[in-house]
């Protein structure tokens, strides 16, 4: 009966809550390019690779924001 850390999260169903989700189809849609999105307290952090799309997601930080369909704070940073 003794179950591993390892057994029991990968019987575990992870979800990403939907805002999470948007932003990460927006960037894939519009760049072809993977996004990691986190929540922190009242913001969504997205890190993507590059400074090039980093800078070309701020300047469309208002469609970003409509597509994710959120009031929480957009903070965009280079990985």
């Amino acid at each position: 009966m003794s179950d591993t850390i390892r057994s029991l999260l990968s019987q575990r169903e992870l979800f990403e809550p939907p805002e999470i989700q948007r932003v990460k189809a927006f960037i894939q849609a519009e760049y072809q390019v993977p996004a990691s999105v986190g929540i922190s307290g009242n913001q969504l952090i997205i890190s993507v690779k590059g400074a090039a799309l980093a800078g070309t997601l701020r300047m469309r930080i208002i469609e970003l924001e409509r597509a994710a369909q959120t009031e929480k704070r957009l903070v965009i940073r280079i990985s």
